[in-house]
């Protein structure tokens, strides 16, 4: 079901979603969340595993019109959770973010992205409910639902 969508339309996605998002992670006894990413691909590459994908040239391409739709972007996190993705980071190591790094128009209209979600969502923007998958990862958020596998330690 992909398509591109204006920032707009993200909203009117979230707010649609909104109610059922909550009810999801309320059943898992904590808040809604965003989980922000890199792709690990190229600048045009989408991936379905993402709610939402930022190309290379800032298009936002949607891979489902439910937010609320469990998707696997975010291991033990994914339900009650939205996964936005820049696409990119092909070939990228901790050193060297490659030929494919996150341009700043990425990084822009991922930005937009998190701010227009979140607000149609009820969320603070705050580590507690918006987070990289690495942070996520390393339980920076204050959950512990499983052993910590992100960056700081180690992995």
């Amino acid at each position: 079901m992909g398509m591109f969508v204006t920032l707009d339309e993200v909203r009117q996605i979230a707010e649609e979603s909104r109610e059922d998002l909550w009810h999801i992670a309320e059943r898992n006894g904590r808040d809604v969340k965003l989980s922000i990413h890199w792709s690990a691909g190229r600048y045009e590459s989408v991936f379905d595993d993402y709610h939402i994908n930022i190309l290379g040239d800032g298009r936002i391409y949607i891979s489902t019109d439910d937010f609320a739709e469990v998707l696997s972007h975010t291991w033990k996190r994914n339900s009650g959770c939205v996964g936005i993705s820049m696409c990119c980071a092909y070939g990228a190591t901790t050193q060297d973010l490659g030929e494919y790094a996150p341009t700043e128009k990425q990084v822009e209209v991922c930005c937009q992205v998190i701010a227009v979600v979140a607000k149609a969502l009820w969320l603070t923007i705050d580590k507690a409910h918006v987070a990289t998958h690495g942070e996520f990862a390393d339980n920076e958020d204050g959950l512990y639902i499983h052993e910590p596998y992100g960056p700081k330690n180690g992995c």
